[in-house]
Protein backbone atom coordinates (compact mmCIF):
# COMPACT_ATOMS: atom_id res chain seq x y z
CA UNK A 1 0.00 0.00 0.00
CA UNK A 2 1.10 3.54 -0.31
CA UNK A 3 1.32 6.18 2.07
CA UNK A 4 0.94 9.82 1.40
CA UNK A 5 2.18 12.63 3.74
CA UNK A 6 0.23 16.17 2.92
CA UNK A 7 0.41 19.66 3.52
CA UNK A 8 -2.58 21.87 2.50
CA UNK A 9 -2.66 25.42 2.64
CA UNK A 10 -5.71 28.09 1.41
CA UNK A 11 -4.93 30.97 0.30
CA UNK A 12 -8.28 32.95 -1.77
CA UNK A 13 -9.74 30.76 -4.25
CA UNK A 14 -6.92 27.52 -4.54
CA UNK A 15 -5.80 25.35 -2.36
CA UNK A 16 -2.08 24.51 -2.45
CA UNK A 17 -0.91 21.21 -1.46
CA UNK A 18 2.78 19.60 -0.84
CA UNK A 19 1.65 14.95 -1.24
CA UNK A 20 5.02 13.65 0.04
CA UNK A 21 5.26 9.28 -0.41
CA UNK A 22 7.93 7.52 1.25
CA UNK A 23 6.33 3.76 0.11
CA UNK A 24 5.78 5.19 -3.72
CA UNK A 25 8.18 4.06 -6.18
CA UNK A 26 6.80 5.86 -9.10
CA UNK A 27 6.33 9.73 -8.28
CA UNK A 28 6.56 10.22 -4.92
CA UNK A 29 6.36 13.93 -4.62
CA UNK A 30 3.50 15.47 -6.18
CA UNK A 31 2.67 19.38 -5.99
CA UNK A 32 -1.29 19.96 -6.43
CA UNK A 33 -3.60 23.03 -6.91
CA UNK A 34 -7.64 22.71 -6.39
CA UNK A 35 -10.08 25.52 -6.41
CA UNK A 36 -11.53 25.99 -2.98
CA UNK A 37 -14.63 26.55 -2.15
CA UNK A 38 -17.82 25.27 -3.32
CA UNK A 39 -18.77 27.97 -5.44
CA UNK A 40 -15.16 28.22 -7.18
CA UNK A 41 -15.36 24.42 -8.05
CA UNK A 42 -18.36 24.81 -10.05
CA UNK A 43 -17.46 27.61 -11.96
CA UNK A 44 -14.32 26.02 -13.03
CA UNK A 45 -13.56 23.50 -15.96
CA UNK A 46 -10.57 21.99 -14.04
CA UNK A 47 -10.99 19.90 -10.90
CA UNK A 48 -7.17 19.97 -10.49
CA UNK A 49 -3.80 20.31 -11.59
CA UNK A 50 -0.83 18.06 -10.54
CA UNK A 51 2.99 18.88 -11.04
CA UNK A 52 5.26 15.88 -10.23
CA UNK A 53 8.70 17.79 -10.37
CA UNK A 54 10.98 14.81 -10.11
CA UNK A 55 9.64 13.06 -12.99
CA UNK A 56 8.80 16.94 -14.90
CA UNK A 57 5.13 15.78 -15.55
CA UNK A 58 1.84 17.83 -15.07
CA UNK A 59 -1.33 16.20 -15.19
CA UNK A 60 -4.48 18.62 -15.47
CA UNK A 61 -8.34 17.00 -14.13
CA UNK A 62 -11.60 18.45 -15.96
CA UNK A 63 -14.88 18.31 -13.59
CA UNK A 64 -16.31 14.87 -13.44
CA UNK A 65 -19.13 14.72 -15.44
CA UNK A 66 -22.22 12.21 -14.58
CA UNK A 67 -23.20 9.90 -17.47
CA UNK A 68 -26.12 7.79 -15.99
CA UNK A 69 -24.68 5.31 -13.45
CA UNK A 70 -20.80 6.44 -14.47
CA UNK A 71 -19.30 9.47 -14.20
CA UNK A 72 -16.52 10.59 -16.83
CA UNK A 73 -13.17 12.57 -16.15
CA UNK A 74 -10.66 13.82 -18.57
CA UNK A 75 -7.39 13.95 -17.81
CA UNK A 76 -4.36 15.67 -20.04
CA UNK A 77 -0.97 15.10 -19.28
CA UNK A 78 2.33 16.29 -20.12
CA UNK A 79 6.00 15.11 -19.57
CA UNK A 80 7.78 18.39 -19.69
CA UNK A 81 11.43 15.75 -20.24
CA UNK A 82 10.38 14.13 -23.34
CA UNK A 83 7.48 16.74 -24.44
CA UNK A 84 4.92 13.88 -24.90
CA UNK A 85 1.81 14.35 -24.18
CA UNK A 86 -1.69 12.51 -23.93
CA UNK A 87 -5.25 12.99 -23.26
CA UNK A 88 -7.30 9.98 -21.28
CA UNK A 89 -10.70 9.02 -19.97
CA UNK A 90 -11.29 8.25 -16.31
CA UNK A 91 -14.20 6.03 -15.43
CA UNK A 92 -15.97 5.83 -11.85
CA UNK A 93 -18.97 5.18 -10.51
CA UNK A 94 -21.75 7.78 -8.59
Amino acid sequence: PQYWIKFRKSRGAYDFGLDVSPTAEERPVKLVLKPFGEQWRKKRWWSKVELYPFERDVRVYTRKVDYGPLNLQLVADHCIGTMRSGVHWRVGTN
